[in-house]
C-alpha cells in the first residue's frame, strides 16, 4: 500500500533517497532490539 501511494508522488531524488535511508537505518535499529529482546525466549541452543 505504500509503494503504491508512493507512485504518485513527486519527490526530489535527493529527498526520496534521504527518506529511504532513514528508513533502512530506523527498520536496522528496531529489527535489532526486537531481537535482543525476543531472542532469549524464543531461540534456544542446545548443547
Amino acid at each position: 500500500m505504500a509503494c503504491y501511494a508512493m507512485m504518485d508522488l513527486r519527490l526530489p531524488i535527493l529527498v526520496f533517497g534521504a527518506a529511504c535511508i532513514a528508513f533502512c537505518i530506523l527498520y536496522t535499529i528496531v529489527a535489532s532490539i526486537l531481537v535482543y529482546r525476543f531472542a532469549p525466549r524464543t531461540f534456544r541452543l542446545r548443547t
